[in-house]
């Protein structure tokens, strides 16, 4: 840049003088040609004067007829009034020559003077006026005198221009030469030192570009080793380039540039979700992220888009599996948190009424019994002393509730396959006793499956439900319980059912609280399904509740997995 303008300042200096040099020689050229007009117009005057004097001879002759008109130098008609009006014009332009020249004399005062007579004496003489033809004849001499000098002094001038002029236009030529070759002489230094300057330039250019290519290399190295895939897209999904991870957006690892997200093997919900933020991003110029999964490989992503140019953008899409597992992992740890901490709080609920209410009734018998010894009543020490062993007893059965369920979860027995059928009956033959006695017709399927898991948690779970379902069967005339199981997929489902007094469905998820009672009439800890619940569970399979309500009977299904392959 510093050498172009070097170069134009000289050219501009350059042509500023070869202007100025061809103004200065069009002003000498002009004056020249107005000293050469004033020429011709002083011998046009010369010629007027010269054909007054041919009038005046003819008119003066002897020899012309006076009835004749003159004629002039031309042989045409001489008209004096026209010779005065042509005298007057030339000497009017000579003057404003002179003016525009700087060049007004006192010869042209003369000659105007003269003119200024001889116009004032009038053009026609009477022939027999000698005297008067001589003023004239003289006048006219003084006349030509005057315009020949006239003549004189600009064809001086004009010789003296036109020398001015032919000097001027050597000396200029020579100083343009010189200028010229000066003008090469600085263009060659001023090209040597641009191509100093462009080598220079171009050496920091040429370790620029390889620097450039170096960074390239690395840039592209690290893209490629990118766990994440970077494209970039046009405004209508188009991938205009690629690189990082390639198999993300596509079923195999083929290259992704040139194609539209249409054209890829991703759900259509993903595709419309990365089209809207896409379009978003080019609205709003702010990061937009979209997270979606991809059902058919099991895996989830996270794209973050950012705006690159008016209708382009970058797309970085992540992994985001782990995290997604880890983050549902956190949300169910999260629940069962909140439900143990729930239970925990009914567990001290617990502690602090259910177990104070034995104690309470135990202190008050106490203190009757004190009384009944004191006063010999049999009857009452003995119905105080069954009062308080049936409050013990009922002390000792929640805190053998809280042991057992305590121990669920940490007390672990290695898992083993078994007939499902026996361990049905033992759990029936452990409460044969309160099925006879209650009249309860009990029915169970002849063949079921093989379990896998612990026995003695199983037994403890079918002892329970059935238990539950003894104790709730109400004033049912024909009570009746059935146990079934059959295999469904890759799990076994059990089904312990009554036709007892039911659960409103309001109540289905509240009865798997600990310590949940909902007839208090019925004698209980409210721990039965919650070990229930624990052991299902630790055993990975669900357990649910089915009634339509009181009095419709009530059915306990869970399930357990199959025995792996």
């Amino acid at each position: 840049m510093l050498f172009l303008g070097i170069m134009l300042l000289v050219l501009a200096i350059g042509i500023s003088l070869v202007l100025w040099q061809e103004n200065k020689q069009r002003a000498i050229s002009m004056n020249a040609a107005d000293h050469k007009q004033i020429i011709v117009y002083s011998v046009k005057m010369k010629e007027e004067l010269a054909n007054m004097q041919l009038h005046l001879m003819q008119v003066s002759s002897t020899m012309t007829d006076s009835r004749q008109g003159t004629r002039d130098l031309y042989g045409g008609e001489y008209n004096p009034t026209v010779t005065g009006y042509s005298l007057q014009f030339l000497l009017d332009s000579i003057q404003a020559l002179q003016v525009k020249t700087g060049s007004l004399n006192s010869v042209t005062d003369k000659l105007g003077s003269q003119l200024n007579i001889l116009f004032s004496s009038g053009f026609e003489t009477d022939p027999a006026d000698k005297s008067a033809a001589n003023r004239m004849r003289i006048q006219l001499q003084s006349l030509l005198l005057s315009a020949e000098q006239l003549e004189r002094l600009h064809d001086l001038e004009y010789q003296k221009l036109t020398q001015n002029l032919d000097s001027t236009i050597r000396r200029d030529n020579r100083n343009l030469v010189v200028f010229l070759l000066l003008l090469a002489l600085l263009g060659y230094f001023l090209i040597q030192w641009a191509q100093g300057l462009i080598n220079l330039s171009l050496k920091r250019q040429h370790l620029s570009e390889r620097e450039l290519l170096r960074s390239q290399r690395q840039l592209n190295n690290l893209l490629k080793a990118l766990p994440d895939s970077v494209m970039r897209l046009s405004a209508d999904g188009r991938v205009l380039e690629s690189w990082g991870r390639q198999t993300i957006m596509t079923s195999t690892g083929n290259d992704i540039v040139g194609k539209s997200l249409i054209e890829m093997p991703i759900p259509e919900a993903v595709k419309q979700g990365l089209s809207n933020a896409i379009a978003t991003e080019l609205e709003t110029a702010r990061i937009s992220v979209y997270g979606f999964d991809l059902p058919n490989r099991d895996e989830s992503y996270e794209a973050r888009i950012i705006k690159y140019g008016d209708d382009e953008v970058i797309c970085i899409v992540r992994d985001v599996t782990v995290e997604e597992v880890v983050r549902r992992q956190q949300e169910v740890l999260t629940e069962e948190l909140e439900a143990k901490n729930a239970e925990l709080e009914r567990f001290v609920y617990t502690v602090s009424h259910d177990l104070k209410s034995p104690l309470v009734t135990i202190t008050g018998y106490i203190g009757m019994l004190q009384q009944a010894i004191e006063s010999n009543d049999s009857d009452r020490i003995k119905n105080d002393l069954n009062q308080i062993a049936k409050a013990a007893e009922n002390m000792g059965e929640l805190l053998e509730g809280l042991l057992e369920l305590s121990r669920i979860g940490r007390i672990v027995n290695p898992p083993e396959a078994g007939s499902l059928s026996y361990l049905v009956r033992n759990a029936v033959d452990s409460v044969r006793e309160k099925i006879v006695s209650c009249g309860i017709e009990l029915e169970t399927d002849e063949s079921m499956p093989q379990y896998w898991g612990d026995r003695l948690r199983l037994l403890e779970v079918l002892q329970n439900l059935l238990e539950n379902a003894i104790k709730f069967m109400g004033d049912q005339p024909s009570p009746r319980i059935r146990i079934s199981a059959v295999e469904n997929g890759d799990e076994i489902v059990c089904r312990v059912e009554d036709n007892g007094i039911g659960i409103d469905p309001m109540y289905h998820e509240r009865i798997f609280n600990l310590f949940e009672r909902l007839n208090t009439e019925i004698d209980g800890t409210g721990i039965g399904l919650s070990l229930v619940q624990r052991i299902i569970e630790a055993h990975g399979g669900t357990v649910r509740v089915e009634s339509d309500g009181e009095r419709q009977g009530c059915t306990i299904e869970f399930t357990l997995p199959k025995k792996p392959e």
